[in-house]
């Protein structure tokens, strides 16, 4: 029996069908990742904001986790993403999307140890597969309670460029 599809993906359609280059972050681009440490040096205060990983233009996050030790009762985090210039804005543009401090999560329970996800699809985490415009840098910041001194927060980022 001759292979003869009846429906393409959105990626093949663009390809075989009209012809047109796809995206490197769509078919065949090279998976990167960072790994993510930080050991809070002292007590930070509410709304300190924690620098974990740049990412380059065009990086399709496809897949992270976090892992933390217990902050203390109240302290919740949210992660997301701050454009690496300084502007403000995450899109290219520099005007369309302002900075979102909690992009990917939004308030987790940091009281004691555990682990979250982010940015996967299989999980059905928010805004997975999400493509940056421009150089980013992922932030954490707390918003509810002070860190202590010694607080630790790991964690991995994988995305696709080239």
């Amino acid at each position: 029996m001759k292979y003869t599809p009846d429906y393409y993906s959105d990626q093949l359609d663009t390809a075989l069908v009209d012809n047109e280059k796809v995206d490197s972050s769509d078919v065949r681009g090279k998976i990167r990742h960072q790994m993510i440490s930080y050991t809070a040096a002292a007590e930070m205060p509410i709304a300190s904001v924690i620098a974990l990983a740049k990412l380059p233009e065009k990086a399709r996050i496809i897949g992270d986790s976090i892992r933390f030790s217990a902050y203390g009762a109240g302290v919740t985090l949210d992660l997301g993403l701050a454009g690496a210039d300084g502007s403000g804005y995450i899109s290219a543009d520099n005007s369309t999307t302002a900075d979102d401090e909690d992009l990917f999560l939004d308030g987790i329970d940091v009281s004691s140890a555990g682990a979250d996800t982010f940015a996967r699809l299989y999980e059905g985490d928010a805004n997975a597969q999400y493509q940056t415009e421009k150089e980013v840098v992922l932030i954490a910041t707390n918003k509810v309670a002070v860190i202590p001194a010694a607080a630790t927060l790991k964690g991995e980022v994988f995305y696709v460029v080239d």
